[in-house]
């Protein structure tokens, strides 16, 4: 097996987790031993489980600006972000949001009471709003 990277959020330890069938079946999924975080859903595929966890942006552009398409966000629930949404007139907002599960394959942020997706769907803004980009939210100031 490919070796685990660790954790997109807190850089904590990532194990492989499996689910075992009655019927021989094996189901993996990647979650990090220390803040739970994990991808959207379980693989067929032990190889498959790590190719998603292991998935990152390119890191010369994470070092220019922090910021990371949304497009390469692995798939979770419960953290707190920075994200850019963009209007269909090409105006930007930075907002505090929330991750949350997928929906209809789509990962889920909210924000304010409103409901923001990676793609278009019913949502109560995601007409208006699209989520480009997001960043991990810096640390509290500590004073020396």
């Amino acid at each position: 097996m490919e070796k685990l990277k660790p954790c997109p959020f807190c850089g904590g330890k990532a194990e492989m987790l499996i689910n075992e069938y009655r019927d021989s079946r094996k189901e993996y999924l990647v979650a990090c031993t220390e803040c739970d975080g994990m991808v959207e859903r379980w693989r067929e595929t032990e190889k498959e489980a790590v190719e998603q966890w292991n998935r990152r942006v390119n890191n010369e552009r994470l070092k220019a600006t922090n910021w990371i398409p949304v497009s390469d966000m692995p798939n979770c629930c419960g953290y707190t972000v920075l994200l850019t949404v963009e209007n269909e007139f090409g105006q930007r907002e930075v907002c505090k949001a929330f991750t949350n599960y997928m929906k209809e394959g789509k990962q889920l942020f909210y924000t304010n009471e409103k409901e923001f997706c990676a793609e278009l769907t019913s949502s109560k803004l995601s007409e208006a709003w699209k989520p480009i980009a997001w960043m991990h939210l810096p640390e509290a100031y500590k004073e020396d």
